[in-house]
This record gives structure tokens, sequence and C-alpha cells, in this order.
């Protein structure tokens, strides 16, 4: 069965180099939205150009200004609104991307009890830029490479190949990646040239202990509770880990308060990753088929990875 996975994803991987990216021109418009360092809202010049894509019936653009919520290809960043839940350095990710993308003067209506933070203005209001995407994910948000400023291509899709290494350096995504600003996260679908490149915007980022690596704990860590791994988004009072890890860890809890409220024994972690429907199936550095729960280790309340997580191809389901 793992074999026949890991020959289905290699399969796969080949395969999405034959398929192109759409090129999409239009503007970053960030007023009256919740961004965070992975994910912002886009303007498309074409919105029929854009739902061209894979799953791009599942679009669904603002009623109020038309604009999509991009989902940053190759990047995962601190959450800052899963369901109620967030993480410590969130907000320091997502100042930076907007930094980087060019807006300032940044004002947020945040609610009380809440790490949500909506923009109410910034400066300027809205930042052109272009988009190479090919799907959308299952909530309907393009999966996308982002670059600020006029776009290089003359036609509306390109080859794979199309995307070098210079132009790839200039996307935000590897921005993100290589300023320690975001994790990398790399997937079956992406092409094998793009993933080496997020991948050396990672190495640089670990290699220089920059920005997130400076506190990151992913590789082990200890689970004693939900305030443990949020620590109320202050980095002194919880750990940094890996957002896809986090995002699990906040589905066990909610299980385990449904349990411990009808009076049944909660599961470890890892057993219960393997039953919850949640269990990544992903591969190892070998090509190897594994899942997340097997790739981690759960001994005396504390999570350790017995691989490097940043190592790990999520096979695309």
């Amino acid at each position: 069965m793992a074999r026949s996975t890991a020959r289905n994803a290699l399969a796969l991987n080949k395969s999405v180099h034959e398929v192109p990216f759409r090129i999409i021109t239009g503007a970053i418009n960030i007023t009256g939205k919740q961004p965070d360092g992975d994910s912002v809202a886009f303007l498309p010049d074409s919105l029929s150009a854009l739902k061209k894509i894979r799953r791009g019936y599942k679009i669904r653009p603002s009623k109020k200004n038309g604009t999509v919520q991009l989902r940053f290809e190759g990047i995962d960043a601190p959450e800052l609104h899963f369901k109620q839940w967030y993480q410590p350095f969130g907000e320091a990710s997502r100042n930076a991307l907007l930094k980087r993308i060019g807006f300032h003067d940044i004002h947020y209506r945040v609610r009380n009890g809440s790490s949500t933070a909506t923009v109410v203005s910034s400066t300027p209001t809205s930042i052109r830029a272009w988009i190479a995407t090919r799907s959308a994910d299952k909530y309907g948000r393009p999966i996308a490479l982002v670059f600020i400023g006029e776009c290089p291509f003359l036609t509306s899709t390109v080859s794979p190949f199309a995307l070098t290494h210079n132009i790839l350096m200039r996307s935000l995504n590897y921005a993100m990646v290589r300023s320690g600003n975001a994790y990398p996260i790399v997937y079956t679908s992406m092409p094998t040239h793009i993933q080496k490149v997020m991948l050396s915007a990672y190495s640089f980022a670990k290699k220089n202990n920059a920005g997130l690596w400076k506190f990151d704990t992913s590789t082990a860590f200890p689970l004693l509770s939900r305030a443990s791994v949020m620590g109320n988004g202050v980095l002194d009072k919880a750990v940094l880990i890996y957002p896809k890890l986090f995002r699990r860890i906040m589905g066990y809890f909610d299980d385990r308060d449904r349990l411990h409220s009808s009076g049944e024994l909660p599961q470890p972690f890892d057993t219960w990753l393997r039953a919850s429907g949640k269990n990544d199936a992903v591969l190892l550095p070998d090509n190897s088929a594994s899942t997340l729960a097997d790739c981690i280790e759960v001994r005396n309340n504390k999570v350790r990875f017995s691989v490097n997580p940043f190592s790990l191809t999520i096979i695309e389901q």
C-alpha cells in the first residue's frame, strides 16, 4: 500500500511539470480583510481568467469588492486565526509580509479576546501584483506564487519551467521563507524545481537562525495542554511549531475536551492522529511513503519527530 502510494505521488509529481501556470495580474487590497503571513486578498483584472484554473469553480469573490483570498504556494506561516486559536510569531509573520508588499500605516480593528484583526485602513489602499497559479484549494483559494510589480510575461499561460530560479527568487513566497518569516511546506503537486528553490530559501533561513528559527521547537516539544503550544501568542510562554502540526494538535484538544465532558479517557496524540482522518500522507526523503503520525513519537507528554519535518513532502489529496 505504501509503495503504491509513493508511486502514485511520484507519477503525479512528474505529470505536473506539464501543467501550465496561469498568469493573472491584479492588485492586493487589505482593507476590510484579515491578512496573515501566507494569505492576502487579491483583486484580479480578469476573474473569468482566474476561474479557468483547476477547481476554479470553487472561487467565490467578495461581494463587497470582488477580491479573492489567495493561499501562498509552498509556505506555511504561524497561525493567526485557526478557528479561535493562534500561534506565537503569527503577528510578526503577517507584519513582515505586508511590509514586504509595500503597505504601511496600517490600522486594525481587533475583537475583544481575539487574535483576529481586521484592517481598517492602510497606505496605499492597494498595490499592483501578479500571480502564477494552477489550482484553487478546497476552500476556493487560488494556490499562488505571488509577485509585486509588473508582470514580465506577455502570455496568459506559461510552462512551469518559464518560472526560472531568478523569477522564483522575486516571489513573496521565496522572500517570506528566506527571511525566516514563514515555514516551507512542500506538496507533491509542486514541480520539483520549485520545491528545490523553496527548500534552498529554508536552508538559508535555518542556517542563519533568521526570524522564527530563533524560536522554533518543532522537532521536540512538550504537549501538556492547548496553552503549552499557544501561550496566548506570547513566545516566552509557548512553543513555536510547524503550523500544520499546530492545526492537528488543536483538533486533538478539541476532541479531548469532548471526551472529557463525556467521561471517556483521552488517547495519546499520535494514536488520535492515526484515527482522526487528518493523518497526512507524506513522502520521506528517500521517496518512500509514510504518514505524519508515523514520523512522530509521544512519550511522557513530549512530542518528538523521528525525521526532519521540513524534509517531508505532503502527498496531495
